[in-house]
């Protein structure tokens, strides 16, 4: 996780800071505008992505039921004309 962290600070995405918490001392990070920005762009795009697959797996879902209908359909045909 930290070559990350520091991946996004080098980049000027996160801003980080050392502060004393029970006697320890940490890093806190904290986002920048430039990171606010890149972030609500990655979510607009994660947003399009998961628009197309749901779009795309409610239309196969859509196909499939048609074909199956008329898969159907031709099962019942076939076996009016077969019978007596």
């Amino acid at each position: 996780m930290y070559p990350i962290l520091h991946g996004l600070e080098r980049k000027g995405h996160l801003q980080s800071q050392s502060e004393k918490a029970d006697g320890r001392e940490r890093r806190v990070y904290r986002i920048t505008p430039i990171g606010r920005r890149a972030l609500e762009t990655g979510r607009t795009k994660v947003r399009e992505l998961f628009g197309e697959l749901i779009l795309e797996h409610e239309e196969r879902r859509r196909v499939g039921r048609s074909s199956q209908r008329k898969a159907t359909a031709t099962i019942k045909k076939a076996v009016r004309k077969s019978a007596p």
